[in-house]
């Protein structure tokens, strides 16, 4: 994890060093190995780099990297996971000076072009990139948004930063706090691409390349070169001409595919290990690291005292199935609890996911003994393992046998009970029914089945089950009550739920 900032502005600053200085301070966390910045002859153009060395970790793989024509300057977070391959490739063409896949991106750019470049890229990434010859700053983020970039622009400036906080040292940003975004975090926890919780900085939505034209005035066109719904819309046409293949089939397919990732996510030049919690996920991908490692792989989980919560008892099993070199610690709740002071500095955005107190827990404990950790994070967004995606379709299916009139009618009379009186109703029937017969949250349920019933269509399905509220409007004023379907959108770019997981 690096951290990555910089910015362009036709205003003339005298001190457009300290600017660039303290945003990349800022940044600090994420790169504690080296630091550095270039800024153009007339302080216009300026980048900054903080780096945690993974590969190379010689000073040859230091940031911003310049290439050998000296027309290119590239700042860069992340991993490309199919840098020795396109090295090879280049290898004829261009005189490497480091074993970084930082050059071998910047190589590329220098014979094949930016978006065929990134097109070729497999990894993570968040790339800017200055051409001196043309005046153009390029930005990317790889394909699913796994790394962050944020950037605000207007026809003086733009800038960007793998985090917020660089922003608060630019001196043209007004930090107001976006309604919609607000009510959109409290609505699902999070804020999604391509808003962020201010109202003039944004994300940089996945798989795009953002090209900035810096001539009499600051201008920006974005560049698709990926989307995950034309992929597998293809792939389903292409799979749909083809010989049908059986389950067992698929499965030994993914079983490659899996184990391929996994070992060239191994490839490091320091300690490497992984977060196990004992889940379906994280157990597959350790299995898979031991599958391929040399020695027993370093694992790490975190426990609590209140059995009801612990996992930890399932990845110690796991472990010891496997054979990996495992640690373990069990926090108390005041320890759990004495982290929460702490989450406005680590997530500089809102960020509503419990699990993010028991994952910097256990990183902190990790960072003792490796430098990198492969987790189980995204398995269930890839997979669907989330139950709400089984039941989108499985509702509506249902839903729209019942004529729509009907089910308005009886949607509108359920939400028209008071919370008081359905609480009185789950009494009664939680004291005359047999253990365990209601579920969880049921008064929170009744609502949701209301809505439900109220939806006019699978994506409707789709945001009440995703929903914590039904109308986002009435949580913020001035918010805008259709953030919902905006959001939910079946045209939006997959990765929207991932932005969220950012590293």
């Amino acid at each position: 994890m690096c951290g990555i900032t910089g910015f362009l502005t036709r205003r003339l600053s005298s001190n457009s060093v300290d600017i660039i200085n303290n945003m990349t301070g800022s940044l600090a966390h994420r790169g504690p190995d080296s630091h550095g910045v270039w800024l153009s002859d007339d302080r216009r153009v300026c980048l900054g780099h903080r780096r945690l060395s993974i590969l190379d970790l010689s000073n040859h793989g230091n940031q911003p990297m310049i290439d050998n024509s000296n027309r290119f300057i590239i700042t860069y977070n992340g991993e490309i996971y199919n840098f020795k391959e396109l090295r090879a490739d280049l290898e004829s063409e261009y005189k490497f000076s480091s074993n970084s896949d930082t050059e071998v991106i910047l190589a590329g750019i220098v014979v094949w072009g930016v978006q065929n470049t990134i097109s070729r890229l497999r990894g993570m990434f968040a790339i800017a990139l200055w051409d001196k010859n043309e005046n153009t700053l390029w930005v990317c983020r790889d394909r699913f948004g796994k790394k962050p970039l944020y950037y605000s622009a207007d026809s003086n400036y733009f800038i960007f930063s793998s985090e917020l906080r660089s922003f608060k040292y630019a001196p043209w940003i007004d930090h107001k706090i976006s309604s919609n975004s607000l009510a959109t975090f409290l609505n699902y926890s999070y804020v999604p691409a391509p808003v962020s919780i201010y109202e003039n900085i944004h994300k940089l939505m996945p798989g795009t390349i953002k090209k900035i034209k810096f001539r009499d005035e600051i201008s920006t066109d974005d560049i698709k070169y990926w989307n995950a719904h034309e992929f597998i819309s293809d792939n389903i046409t292409k799979q749909s001409t083809n010989k049908k293949i059986t389950f067992d089939d698929a499965l030994d397919s993914l079983e490659v595919h899996l184990e391929k990732a996994v070992k060239l996510r191994m490839i490091s030049d320091v300690p490497l290990g992984a977060l196990l919690s004992g889940g379906i996920d994280s157990s597959l991908i350790v299995a898979l690291m031991q599958k391929q490692a040399t020695q027993p792989v370093k694992t790490f989980s975190i426990g609590t005292y209140n059995t009801k919560f612990n996992e930890a008892t399932y990845a110690k099993e796991v472990a010891n199935y496997l054979g990996t070199d495992h640690t373990e610690m069990y926090i108390t709740e005041a320890e759990a609890q004495a982290v929460i002071p702490e989450l406005p500095r680590i997530y500089d955005e809102p960020f509503g996911d419990t699990s993010q107190i028991p994952t910097f827990l256990v990183s902190k404990i990790a960072k003792e003994d490796v430098k990198v950790c492969l987790t189980g994070d995204g398995g269930d967004e890839m997979f669907g393992g989330y139950n709400r995606y089984l039941f989108i379709d499985k509702y509506w299916k249902i839903l729209k046998l019942i004529p729509s009139y009907i089910r308005q009618r009886l949607g509108l009379s359920m939400q028209s009970i008071s919370i008081d009186n359905v609480e009185k109703l789950f009494k009664i029937l939680r004291y005359i029914s047999p253990n365990n017969f209601l579920p969880a949250l049921p008064v929170e349920k009744f609502y949701k089945i209301s809505n439900l019933l109220s939806a006019k269509n699978g994506l409707a399905v789709q945001d009440v089950l995703y929903s914590k509220w039904t109308d986002v409007s009435s949580l913020v004023i001035n918010a805008d009550s259709g953030q919902g379907e905006a959001i939910l959108s079946p045209h939006a770019p997959l990765g929207l739920n991932l932005a969220s997981q950012q590293m």
